[in-house]
């Protein structure tokens, strides 16, 4: 498949469908955000019009461009911005527009991606090359969940953390689950949903 200008759409890395159920976003991991208008006849899918790409990129702490690896995305309801995950390494990104500009021809092709406040040092400290942060949702209270595709160092190879994140990126709460492994396919955390959305205080 091809975006509107030509471009090959590969490497996708997450999907997010916005608030008017209208809008299509996909997250390319090599930096990209393609949109689109979606039409659904009850739960089925029944078109797709592309509108827009827009290349994303990033400075690192010195105010040098670097390569991302952008694997998870999520929308701040209370800013109406997208926040972005990658890893190699873990970090957290926030795009300092609002999500209609990437479905809007005008809004130009190009976003640069703004640190967050806080970040996962503990994970860019300790991750497995290419096993950091990849699964990010949207959680309860405005908050964001995050995990840990592979075992970190000195971790068991079974577990896989999950950390509850705010706006900002500092943490609130974290944990793990664990899964079966197969040293012919170890299983990745790739995804994470949220069911519902209770309001609640604690975890999520």
């Amino acid at each position: 498949a091809t975006s509107p200008q030509g471009q090959r759409i590969y490497g996708i890395s997450a999907c997010l469908l916005a608030p008017d159920l209208q809008t299509l976003l996909l997250l390319c991991d090599m930096g990209a955000i393609y949109g689109a208008r979606v039409d659904f006849q009850g739960l089925k899918l029944s078109n797709i019009s592309w509108k827009h790409w827009t290349e994303i990129t990033s400075d690192d702490q010195w105010g040098v461009p670097m390569a991302m690896d952008v694997e998870g995305m999520a929308l701040d309801n209370g800013t109406g911005e997208v926040l972005l995950s990658s890893e190699r390494p873990s970090h957290f990104f926030r795009l300092p527009v609002p999500w209609q500009s990437f479905v809007n021809p005008d809004s130009g092709n190009v976003t640069k991606a703004v640190w967050l406040p806080h970040q996962p040092s503990f994970v860019e400290e300790n991750e497995v090359s290419n096993k950091g942060l990849e699964a990010f949702t949207a959680s309860a209270n405005h908050t964001f969940l995050a995990g840990v595709e592979g075992a970190l160092e000195n971790d068991d190879p079974a577990v896989r953390r999950i950390y509850q994140v705010d706006s900002s990126g500092r943490s609130l709460w974290s944990g793990f689950l664990m899964v079966d492994t197969f040293p012919s396919h170890p299983l990745g955390l790739t995804e994470l949903a949220a069911v519902n959305l209770p309001n609640q205080s604690g975890g999520p």
